[in-house]
């Protein structure tokens, strides 16, 4: 298992199973983001300036000067 998907880390433990499988992650992505938008999500291709914080939750961010306010945030790197 070591030598097919060389460790990013010290490894402990490992294990190699012949029957599993591996996943596109950009087509996993991209079909993620696909049926996600068709439940009301939107998608912000923006440089965030701050991220807005009440207690211990974020609950919007700073982009532009406007703050866009949501239950839920999420941040990640775009698509290719």
């Amino acid at each position: 298992a070591w030598r097919l998907f060389p460790p990013l880390a010290a490894v402990q433990r490992a294990i190699r199973h012949t029957g599993a499988a591996r996943v596109d992650g950009r087509g996993l992505a991209q079909a993620l983001q696909s049926v996600s938008q068709r439940q009301g999500l939107r998608v912000r291709q923006a440089s965030v300036e701050r991220l807005v914080v009440e207690g211990d939750r974020v609950t919007g961010v700073v982009v532009g000067g406007e703050t866009h306010s949501a239950g839920a945030v999420v941040i990640a790197a775009a698509l290719m």
